[in-house]
């Protein structure tokens, strides 16, 4: 029986059709006009912003009124509700094209800006439609935190939204996964790279720099105040790469790349929100000597402010080791 019209054809023209993520079932029919209906499709949820297109697509699932839930859940991704500040943020990630990878921003969001966002309910044999974030902003059930933090030990963060969310190392190595000999011989190769290249084939230089980032992963919360200059006199020798690799280990979303400017003279700047490493490129002689006594204390201060644009000031803990990049060898001026 063809579902379309609920009777049978005189000719079989009705198939299922399989796609990546989707069943349809179609009917070639004439009478039909080669109508379908998708019987199952696969839908990711995991998308690296908010997607309308992903919220809209929930359907009321069988034996349920609604599909406020489910849009709540996903909608909970990418939104908080901060109570401190009666204020919803958006969790925004922004791709970096020069140095590939995703940086994290936390934008302050008008709540009528949401007002296209609708669920459904059932009235009824009737589906109808209402405003969600109306619902959302009165459900007791929502989860709401008091305030932002940056908490790298995870501990008392029930009730406030902690931008460190694990290494990213932690992502990419399985617990049960099988180390090779063929790993640890390229791993044994990597460490003589850097001891050879990067340390000048001193083995004191070597354990001092290798130490300083496994500080970072061992202790997140303890600051050296140690501020790391890599120069070399000539170019491409690989600096840059370095960096890359090592807030690859970390989690690219711990690291801001920037300069002397975005980091030190921005008001709204967030180079210090949720960050473990500022890498400042291609260090400049003259900000650098004008900049000794701020680049100073930020690398000893233990909290600083984030300043949105037009809305309420937040302090956050700050757990950020700076590093420099140069083929200056006067390139950062401290007494």
């Amino acid at each position: 029986i063809c579902p379309f019209i609920g009777r049978k054809h005189n000719s079989n023209n009705t198939y299922l059709l399989q796609y990546d993520n989707t069943l349809l079932i179609k009917c070639h029919d004439e009478e039909c006009c080669r109508k379908n209906k998708v019987l199952y499709k696969n839908i990711n949820e995991n998308t690296i912003e908010f997607d309308k297109d992903v919220f809209n697509s929930f359907k009321i699932e069988e034996g349920d009124e609604d599909n406020y839930k489910k849009k709540k859940e996903y909608f909970e991704k990418y939104y908080i509700y901060l109570r401190d500040s009666n204020q919803l943020y958006r969790i925004q990630n922004i791709y970096n094209k020069q140095f590939d990878y995703y940086e994290r921003d936390i934008v302050a969001i008008d709540k009528g800006g949401l007002q296209d966002l609708k669920y459904q309910y059932k009235e009824g044999d009737v589906i109808k439609n209402s405003y969600f974030i109306k619902k959302y902003m009165e459900d007791p059930k929502r989860k709401e935190i008091f305030n932002i933090q940056f908490n790298p030990d995870m501990k008392n963060m029930d009730k406030y939204y902690n931008l460190f969310q694990g290494f990213n190392y932690e992502n990419i190595l399985n617990e049960n996964d099988e180390i090779t000999d063929n790993d640890i011989e390229e791993f044994k190769w990597y460490l003589n790279y850097i001891k050879t290249n990067i340390c000048d084939d001193n083995e004191k230089t070597y354990q001092f720099f290798i130490s300083h980032f496994a500080c970072i992963i061992q202790n997140p919360s303890f600051l050296n105040h140690i501020i790391m200059l890599l120069y070399s006199a000539k170019q491409r020798t690989g600096k840059s790469l370095f960096t890359k690799f090592i807030s690859r280990v970390i989690g690219m979303s711990y690291c801001y790349f920037g300069s002397f400017k975005q980091i030190f003279e921005n008001p709204h700047s967030k180079a210090h929100l949720g960050t473990l490493i500022n890498i400042i490129e291609e260090i400049d002689f003259n900000k650098s000597s004008k900049l000794e006594n701020e680049l100073k204390d930020y690398s000893q201060r233990e909290v600083g402010v984030y300043n949105p644009k037009g809305k309420t000031e937040v302090k956050v803990n700050t757990y950020v080791r700076y590093f420099g990049t140069s083929n200056n060898a006067n390139a950062l001026k401290i007494t």
